[in-house]
């Protein structure tokens, strides 16, 4: 957890610079604690940092870190960076870059598999001569074929030899689907170094996060995440099902649980801070407006489940994305202020330590399959002991769960805080019903 004014903090983040005082007082005022500064001129960035820190929140700043390409350029950035804003009291982490691992093989992969070929079809069609066309016709179906045979390095070749024969430049080496593996290695090694040469010239040695994509396996994570002091992951599956921002098994909101355990898995003992969505796809893909009813931006049912499914599976920070391209007068932008509002109110429970009690949950008969079932975080805040207990099936019939193995809170009354229903704890059980996608927090009342 992160400590911030001497108090242990849940942090609350938006990658966003607000534009003008208004917006500002309001994300400072919902309960944000922490967004996003772009680094840019000395003079420009440390004003935006001025006037967040008038607004009593904090500041994160993305550096470039990779020196795996071994140029002074990139040492010089990241010189610059820390001298001109590292003293700066909105300060409070660097990021490293985004989607780092990520990008390394989504830019060649794009290109190869898609990018490469679309140009070929349209160099297919200013041929006129008809024995030219068959053969360079049979030339992009040979490398589309060995791409669907997975093998990378007979496409890459023969793109790259017909490339050579139409007298045209070779790919640059970011485009090198085949050297892409290796790639990301020096990258992670790259990153590695600027993470510790920052470390080595920060005087005030702020933290350095790390956010990946929805992608890729835990041990390639696991490397990059050496060079982060938090690390996180951006998962926006809203409306679930149709988005395909999530490439695991699971498309339904609950993905954003999955993939917290995945960061959990993949950074052991780090802070996890998630970065949830914060906008429409709809508005962020420019669809037509009859387009944009399919993907509308989360209500407030929807980023409450989001945020409390990765804070009951370890978040200890969340963070807010795509908020720039909503309007400050729409609904969207005000069910995020009202959900991070709860966020707030809640910030004693959220930022206190996991209570040493492990309650059970069984679940009455339902005709459901509930694979995805009723999970429960029990929170020690001072001598009390509160329980968010969050819903991951969608199934919207309403379920009866108890919360076994409660004996010493036997006698307690909770109220839940959503809803105001209170229950009783006996012979060292309670009993509440929840709805699919829910979310409850079990505040005590007394004995």
């Amino acid at each position: 957890m992160a400590i911030l004014k001497g108090k242990r903090t849940f942090m609350l983040g938006l990658y966003e610079t607000p534009k003008n005082d208004t917006i500002l007082n309001q994300v400072a005022e919902a309960g944000f604690t922490i967004v996003a500064v772009p680094l840019k001129d000395s003079l420009t960035t440390n004003k935006a940092l001025d006037k967040i820190l008038a607004a009593g929140i904090g500041a994160w700043i993305s550096g470039p870190f990779d020196l795996s390409r071994k140029d002074d350029k990139t040492k010089e950035a990241l010189t610059k960076m820390v001298k001109n804003c590292g003293s700066h009291k909105a300060l409070l982490v660097w990021e490293a870059p985004d989607e780092a691992l990520w990008n390394v093989s989504t830019l060649s992969y794009n290109y190869r598999t898609m990018e490469e070929l679309r140009l070929f079809g349209n160099l297919l069609k200013r041929v006129k001569d008809s024995a030219q066309r068959k053969a360079f016709g049979a030339k992009i179906q040979e490398i589309r074929n060995a791409y669907n045979d997975a093998d990378m390095a007979k496409g890459q070749q023969a793109a790259d030899a017909l490339w050579v024969a139409l007298g045209k430049k070779v790919p640059t080496a970011d485009f090198d689907l085949v050297g892409a593996p290796k790639r990301s290695l020096d990258i992670a090694d790259g990153i590695k170094s600027g993470f510790e040469y920052v470390k080595s010239i920060d005087a005030s040695h702020h933290p350095i996060f790390m956010n990946h994509a929805p992608r890729n396996q835990i041990a390639k994570l696991a490397l990059y995440n050496r060079s982060a002091d938090i690390v996180g992951c951006d998962i926006y599956p809203f409306p679930e099902f149709k988005t395909q921002h999530s490439d695991i098994i699971d498309h339904s909101l609950a993905c954003v649980g999955g993939y917290t355990q995945r960061m959990r898995k993949s950074a052991p003992g780090k802070p996890i801070w998630m970065v949830l969505q914060g906008f429409s796809w709809g508005e962020y893909w420019a669809l037509s407006p009859i387009r944009k009813r399919e993907y509308p931006a989360p209500g407030i049912p929807q980023l409450r489940f989001m945020a409390f499914d990765a804070i009951v599976n370890g978040a200890s920070g969340l963070n807010f994305w795509g908020t720039d391209i909503a309007k400050k007068d729409a609904k969207s932008w005000k069910d995020l202020l009202s959900v991070v509002h709860e966020l707030k109110e809640l910030q004693p429970v959220l930022s206190a330590p996991q209570a040493l009690i492990k309650p059970e949950i069984t679940l009455e008969d339902t005709f459901n399959s509930y694979d995805q079932s009723v999970v429960i975080l029990p929170k020690q805040v001072g001598k009390e002991i509160w329980l968010i207990v969050v819903n991951e099936n969608r199934n919207s019939n309403v379920v009866l769960y108890t919360i076994n193995k409660l004996s010493r809170l036997n006698g307690m009354d909770y109220q839940e805080v959503l809803s105001g229903k209170k229950v009783t704890v006996k012979n060292g059980s309670v009993q509440l019903p929840i709805g699919g996608y829910g979310v409850q927090i079990l505040k005590p009342v007394g004995r």
